[in-house]
């Protein structure tokens, strides 16, 4: 049977306590310097340990809110979340409307471009038979004219 700790987890936490507050970590050679010595390094670290579980605790509970702060935050974070949905829904119901509107527009635009392609194209087609009658009609007249020239020197 191993004997009875001379040191206690009291005067252990007392000492990484100070220390803590000093700014320093708690290490086991140091923590047994300041208990004079006393106590062996295995002891010491046991409690060191158990300290520090004691203490990861203490601030665990510390950072818990009550629980109708809980509530309290949840309920207006549910209420500000609704608006914000609420905003965000609305204004997506109106990029939608706008984007159902810009492509009925880009399609009426389309069929109207595709009714000017096809006049154009009815133009040039008719614009290249009034240019073949033009010709031929130049032509013609070039011959009338031979034909006078032709004639009036015979006369």
């Amino acid at each position: 049977m191993g004997r009875e700790a001379s040191i206690t987890l009291a005067q252990v936490a007392a000492i990484a306590d100070a220390m803590v507050a000093a700014g320093s970590t708690p290490a086991l050679r140091t923590v047994r310097e300041r208990l004079g010595n006393m106590g062996s390094l295995g002891t010491i670290s046991k409690l060191l340990q158990q300290w520090r579980a004691d203490r990861e605790k203490k601030i665990a509970s510390a950072l818990t809110l009550p629980a109708g702060v809980q509530r309290a935050i949840l309920e207006f974070m549910a209420q500000e979340l609704s608006s914000a949905k609420a905003a965000l829904e609305t204004e997506l119901a109106e990029q939608q409307q706008e984007a159902a509107d810009l492509a009925t527009e880009n399609e009426r635009q389309a069929a109207e471009i595709e009714n000017q392609v096809d006049a154009l194209t009815a133009l040039q087609v008719e614009l290249a038979t009034v240019q073949g009658k033009a010709g031929q009609l130049e032509l013609d007249w070039q011959a009338g004219q031979v034909e006078m020239d032709r004639e009036r020197k015979a006369a």
